[in-house]
């Protein structure tokens, strides 16, 4: 630092703006090839052939070309590689949520001139998105905004960049002993749902942007419902809708038992601007729970259920000592007080002061019936917006883009792999990505849950024209 600020006859660079793109979907998976480009600043004396040099200590990449040559530049000038980028190779042994270490070195005319050092995550199991208004984070395994309690990994759920979410994510429950969820307990969070399919950018083209991932719940310690759940998320860039993503579920009892009394839902606790002037309503019309800050210009965000608009519960939490005359989850969110908020209905909360205090909700499906072997499909819009009315404006365009999804939202491979159909939706041929020669059962599932079609026995061969 001292020679940074006395030594001014020489020249000092630093980087910003880096940009990172693999030229497909911008996930940086193994095998992927990335193309790193960079803004490179010059604070002090002017260079007169300044080269950047990229390598990283990671034995899971290969620098390809790490050579970017930054040329003459003045005091404060800036130079982009566009024309010269960066281009690391991503090994197929690279871990998942590895961070791969770089070192970018400056010399000028062969005098070494510092580095600065940065890290990329690659390979993960979760997944940022910002292509409209909300920004966010989907994951694996069936946390909201974050990938794990101690929110090391996510960005939360965004609106125009500020985070009105604290946690997030799916519970599914048939009893008070038996509720999956990976949500806060008495001392972190359970861990019963776990990754079987990283998620990854489905090419379906059903919206902009289309993420899918695969989780069960054989982590649960005890008490486990046996269900793999395929999670789809779905969201858009165009006009009126910008303000929602959705989710859905298809829920699929791998255990010899009917589930009895089955319900699906989200819990979240908003943070909206100063969390503890928050309070929650629902909108019965929409089955909608919204949140929303009491402050001036307070923003709302909201949970609406698209799925069985018969079977929709809400439960408004205070989230206070004492529960504010509701169930109280400060000291222990257990299994019992999970199965209360997703089973029963609570409409509003925030009243404890006036000005509202932090809050919760539940939003969920239920109760249904699932036999051995059969799925249920729910799903839900999650929504920020500028007030009640945006809310509900953009609560009606989540439905009327629900509604056109024709969901042919299960292919299932013999030994239990999903593979690639398209185009989804689909009216007349429906084709199927697979390895050829190997055995397909193909099970169809309408917007209910309910199988329209099954091969069964009759199961299919691809040959090289099979496409239908």
């Amino acid at each position: 630092m001292y020679r940074a600020l006395t030594e001014t006859n020489r020249p000092s660079f630093d980087i910003f703006r880096k940009q990172f793109v693999d030229l497909n979907n911008n996930f940086f998976e193994a095998g992927d090839t990335i193309r790193f480009t960079s803004t490179f600043i010059n604070f002090l004396a002017p260079s007169t052939n300044a080269v950047a040099t990229l390598t990283c200590s990671s034995p899971y990449a290969i620098v390809i070309d790490g050579i970017a040559g930054l040329g003459a530049m003045g005091t404060l000038d800036t130079v982009r590689n566009n024309n010269d980028p960066f281009t690391i190779k991503l090994l197929s042994s690279v871990p998942i949520n590895h961070e791969i270490e770089f070192k970018i070195s400056f010399t000028d005319s062969i005098e070494q001139l510092g580095f600065v050092c940065f890290t990329l995550p690659v390979n993960n199991d979760y997944y940022d998105y910002n292509i409209n208004d909300i920004g966010g984070t989907a994951t694996s395994n069936s946390l909201i905004g974050y990938n794990n309690f101690i929110h090391s990994n996510g960005q939360g759920f965004l609106y125009r960049g500020q985070n009105l979410l604290f946690e997030s994510g799916l519970m599914i429950g048939n009893s008070s002993l038996k509720v999956s969820d990976n949500i806060r307990n008495s001392n972190a969070a359970d861990k019963d749902f776990a990754r079987v399919e990283k998620i990854e950018v489905n090419q379906s083209g059903i919206s902009d942007l289309d993420l899918l991932s695969v989780f069960n719940d054989d982590s649960a310690l005890t008490n486990k419902l046996s269900v793999k759940v395929y999670n789809n998320t779905h969201m858009w860039q165009t006009q009126g809708h910008k303000k929602y993503i959705i989710s859905e579920y298809i829920i699929h009892n791998k255990s010899n038992q009917t589930l009895n009394s089955l319900y699906v839902g989200l819990f979240a606790d908003w943070d909206i601007m100063n969390p503890v002037q928050n309070k929650v309503d629902f909108d019965a019309t929409r089955k909608m729970g919204y949140a929303y800050s009491t402050q001036t210009q307070g923003l709302y965000a909201g949970i609406m259920a698209l799925t069985h608009s018969n079977k929709v519960n809400t439960y408004a939490i205070d989230n206070t000592t004492g529960g504010g005359g509701g169930i109280d989850i400060t000291a222990n969110y257990s299994s019992t007080l999970k199965f209360q908020s997703l089973s029963l209905n609570r409409f509003s909360a925030g009243n404890v002061t006036a000005g509202g205090n932090d809050v919760c909700q539940v939003i969920s499906n239920g109760p249904f019936v699932l036999a051995p072997d059969d799925s249920v499909v729910v799903a839900f819009a999650l929504i920020a917006g500028e007030h009640l009315s945006d809310l509900q404006q953009s609560a009606d365009s989540a439905i009327k883009s629900y509604q056109s999804i024709n969901n042919i939202n299960a292919l299932k491979k013999i030994n239990d792999d999903v593979v690639r159909v398209y185009p989804n939706p689909v009216i007349n041929n429906l084709f199927i990505d697979t390895p050829q020669g190997e055995k397909y059962e193909i099970v169809v599932y309408n917007n209910l849950g309910q199988i329209v079609f099954n091969s069964f026995n009759n199961n299919f061969i691809r040959t090289d024209n099979w496409t239908k």
